[in-house]
């Protein structure tokens, strides 16, 4: 593992005694997690979804995409995904 994939993985960076990390994904808002480990736990459990595209010509397009991809992002998340201090 390089440098900077170790460096990726610590996760309380900031010191500040929280785990929490927060993660984008293309489809939908950014989301929290507990870990880059429930992250990647997340990710593993592939969902998929499927659109249908009919044609007047009698063609079908059948398309399926992941919806529940997420990557780690620079930056807090919006304020209503943050973990409650209280």
């Amino acid at each position: 593992m390089s440098t900077e994939e170790n460096l990726m993985l610590i996760e309380d960076s900031d010191g500040d005694g929280s785990e929490t990390i927060c993660a984008r994904e293309r489809d939908h808002e950014d989301r929290s997690f507990p870990s880059i480990c429930h992250m990647y736990c997340y990710n593993a459990c592939t969902e998929f979804n499927v659109r249908v595209n009919s044609e007047q010509n009698g063609t079908y397009d059948v398309m399926a995409y992941r919806t529940n991809y997420y990557k780690l992002h620079d930056g807090p998340c919006p304020r209503h995904y943050q973990k409650s201090t209280t």
